[in-house]
C-alpha cells in the first residue's frame, strides 16, 4: 500500500546522517505515517465488522486463554501500569475467538493509555446472568456527560491527549460492534477520580464449563 511504502523508506533513513533539523522532521513525519496506518487499519477492521454477516457460524475457545494471552502480550506497554488476569476458570464461550480477541486487547489497551500508573485488573466470572468479563483501571475516570457518547467513531473524551496516545479514535467503536456479533453490549461504570470499569456479559447460551 502507499502507506507501506513511505513507511519503508522513512524507516529506512532514521539511521542516515543529516542536520538536527532534518532528523526531527523526519522523525514526526514518521511517527504520525505509522499514526495513519494505525488509523487505515483500524477503519478496515471496523467496516469488517460492520459488513459480517450476523448468522454466521460460530466456535467454541477458551476465554481464559484469550484473556492471559492479552495480558502477556501487553505487559510492557507503558511503564507504570501493568495488566492482569484474576480470578475465572477455563470456561468456554461460543463466538469468534479473532473478534473477542480484538474486544480485549482494545479494552485492556485503552485501561493501560488511560488509566494513570494503575494496575489494570482483567476478571471472569461467572453470574446468573451468563459469563461476566471486565476491565478495571483505577485512573482518573471518565466524567459522566461522556459515557453515552464514549462508543461513537473518533469521539475523544480529551482531544489535548489525542496527539500523546497515538490512538486511531476507533477502538471502543470496534469493542461495540464485535459484541453484538456474541449478543452483548458494552456496559461502561466510571468515577471520576477513582477509575473506570468497562465490561460486557456473555449470554448463558453461549457459555459453558
Amino acid at each position: 500500500t502507499p502507506l507501506t511504502v513511505i513507511n519503508g523508506y522513512l524507516e529506512m533513513l532514521q539511521d542516515a546522517e543529516v542536520p538536527a533539523h532534518v532528523h526531527r522532521a523526519h522523525e514526526q513525519m514518521l511517527a504520525q505515517s505509522q499514526r495513519m496506518t494505525l488509523l487505515v487499519n483500524d477503519l478496515i477492521e471496523l467496516s469488517r465488522l460492520e459488513s459480517a454477516s450476523m448468522e454466521r457460524p460460530g466456535e467454541w475457545f477458551n476465554i481464559r486463554e484469550i484473556c492471559q494471552q492479552t495480558v502477556s502480550q501487553l505487559q510492557n506497554y507503558r511503564e507504570g501500569a501493568v495488566p492482569r488476569l484474576v480470578d475465572g476458570d477455563a470456561v468456554e464461550v461460543e463466538g469468534y475467538p479473532d473478534e473477542m480477541r480484538t474486544v480485549l486487547v482494545n479494552l485492556v489497551t485503552n485501561a493501560l493509555k488511560y488509566g494513570g500508573d494503575s494496575e489494570v485488573v482483567v476478571r471472569l466470572k461467572e453470574i446468573p446472568r451468563g459469563l461476566k468479563v471486565s476491565v478495571t483501571d483505577k485512573g482518573p475516570g471518565i466524567p459522566p456527560e461522556h459515557l453515552g457518547r464514549i462508543t461513537e467513531r473518533f469521539y475523544r473524551v480529551d482531544d489535548s491527549r489525542d496527539s500523546t496516545t497515538g490512538g486511531s479514535g476507533l477502538g471502543l467503536a470496534i469493542v461495540k460492534h464485535a459484541l453484538e456479533h456474541v449478543d452483548t453490549e458494552l456496559n461502561i461504570e466510571s468515577t471520576p477520580g477513582a477509575g473506570s470499569t468497562f465490561s460486557f456479559i456473555l449470554p448463558p447460551y453461549r457459555v459453558r464449563s
